[in-house]
């Protein structure tokens, strides 16, 4: 990991913030009213089916957010704010998604929420992926404008900031 600090710096680490909604929704869920997604009369395959694709949806984000670290730290790009970053990373999960790190934060925090049938995390999901769209995401892109201006233009017009 490089040592060398860099001039991006977040309020909040998305990781923290992510943290900070798994652990609200979760004692919200346990401390309040349950707030289902599903209604009661749901005929059980139908719950067992949306309840798994919650699962797959949290496991993708698992995995989306693992591949991207793990590329980011095989090219020695460290993935955390405050370090220079020494090369734009564009393939990988990155060649479909500007943002795979928070794409994955965001898909397994929901994909629980679907899994537990609990709206608790996408009312607690929401202020993340606001914070992460209004502020960590263009102060990110801002910073790797104005240190790979050539690179980043050409990857920044074809691939997608999300999805």
């Amino acid at each position: 990991m490089p040592s060398v600090e860099s001039d991006l710096q977040v309020v909040v680490t998305p990781r923290a913030a992510m943290l900070a909604c798994f652990l609200t929704a979760g004692m919200l869920r346990l401390t309040t009213r349950r707030l289902p997604i599903l209604p009661k009369n749901l005929p059980l395959p139908a719950a067992l089916m949306f309840r798994g694709a919650g699962g797959f949806t949290a496991l993708w984000g698992v995995w989306q957010e693992h591949s991207a670290k793990k590329l980011c730290q095989s090219r020695c790009t460290p993935e955390i704010h405050g370090y220079k970053v020494r090369e734009l990373v564009t393939d990988g999960p990155f060649a479909k998604t500007r943002n795979p790190m928070y794409t994955g934060m965001l898909a397994t925090l929901l994909g629980l929420g679907v899994l537990d049938n609990t709206w608790w995390a996408f009312i607690t999901g929401a202020p993340l992926a606001t914070y992460l769209k209004c502020y960590v995401v263009p102060l990110e892109e801002s910073y790797l404008s104005r240190h790979f201006p050539i690179a980043w233009s050409s990857y920044s017009s074809s691939v997608p900031r999300w999805m």
